[in-house]
């Protein structure tokens, strides 16, 4: 895995509010579609958003649904071997 600085690096696989620039409704359908295993990011610092909201219900949706939230620290993160190119 790659490090810098004694980090980890990792990335994302639900961008649930495109840097705080979707409408509430966009947010709700790109959270509904979550699975076990993403990793969401959302931008709740931009207070004339709705990001902060939509992710609190969201996210109590998302544990009524049985998913379960960890930490990144929490999970074995592997290298991701580079495929030859066909």
């Amino acid at each position: 895995m790659p490090h810098c600085q004694g980090y980890k690096i990792a990335g994302f696989s639900v961008n649930a509010d495109a840097g705080a620039t979707l409408k509430r409704q966009q947010m709700v359908e790109r959270l509904r579609h979550v699975r076990g295993g993403d990793v969401i990011i959302a931008h709740m610092n931009k207070p004339n958003s709705d990001t902060a909201e939509v992710l609190s219900a969201g996210l109590l949706d998302l544990l009524r649904r049985g998913l379960v939230f960890v930490r990144l620290d929490e999970v074995d993160l592997v290298d991701v071997k580079e495929t030859p190119a066909s």
